[in-house]
């Protein structure tokens, strides 16, 4: 068994925020939600994969 969290996310990259440095700003968040998740069904913490999908660009980004 194994489950995905997917963010999705509105922002857009910019002159002054690129888009590794949005992925980075998200990373800690993804990180909570899946800590929350491993107590809530009790699933290992590299069974459940995190997502961040950008709305405004044809950007996503997965990761253990």
């Amino acid at each position: 068994m194994a489950a995905e969290i997917i963010d999705f996310k509105t922002d857009r990259p910019r002159k002054d925020v690129g888009l590794d440095q949005l992925v980075d700003l998200y990373r800690g968040q993804l990180e909570t939600y899946r800590s929350a998740l491993v107590r809530l069904t009790g699933l290992p913490e590299n069974k459940i994969r995190k997502t961040l999908l950008f709305t405004s660009i044809p950007q996503l980004f997965s990761w253990e």
